[in-house]
């Protein structure tokens, strides 16, 4: 714990460190570098590592200069601490759990997106009315399962029950019967 912030530096860049199978290609390892001499070197290169606290690690993120390089940051500060845990260099696990923040920078506006299917909207004309239901449940039923046809077609307009949950409820695995209460109201069970 003695050691300086330039050793769990060093110690996590370092090649031997990883099995020979699990070790970073050449772009990830350039990419870890440049993060490290970039972003956390300044912060707790000449620290020790019992002196590495929270928010010398949020001041490390907080360095980037955009969301997605601080996204990018952040990953690397908790490989850096899991790596210097397993080497004994940091013995706080709680120092990876830093996000990046925008610190008096302007943050890009959220994208303004709809709420629910907007691929798959459907127009409200589409929609069938009462009475289309009425001619196809009518010609249903003049088919070869009759009134069941019907009931169906009714159960799939006016249900909320998806295709999988129609198709399932047949006459052989669940006959469905039609209660109504008093007229007006009427559910299928």
């Amino acid at each position: 714990m003695e050691r300086t912030g330039a050793d769990l530096i060093a110690h996590y860049l370092d090649p031997d460190r990883l099995p020979a199978d699990r070790r970073w290609s050449r772009k990830h390892a350039h990419t870890q570098r440049r993060l490290c001499e970039r972003f956390a070197a300044p912060v707790i290169g000449s620290m020790t590592c019992q002196d590495i606290k929270t928010w010398h690690m949020q001041q490390v993120v907080n360095a980037a200069p955009t969301a997605k390089e601080g996204a990018r940051v952040r990953g690397m500060i908790s490989a850096l601490v899991g790596s210097g845990i397993a080497g004994g260099y940091l013995a706080n696990p709680r120092l990876a759990k830093v996000l990046w923040q925008a610190a008096g920078r302007p943050v890009p506006p959220p994208r303004v997106s709809m709420a629910g299917e907007s691929g798959l909207w459907i127009d409200p004309a589409e929609i069938p009315s009462a009475d289309d239901m009425e001619q196809l449940g009518k010609a249903l039923a003049a088919g070869r399962h009759g009134d069941q046809d019907e009931l169906m077609a009714n159960v799939a307009a006016y249900s909320g029950l998806r295709w999988g949950e129609i198709a399932c409820s047949t006459s052989e695995t669940r006959p469905l019967a039609r209660t109504c209460d008093d007229g007006t109201s009427c559910r299928f069970a």
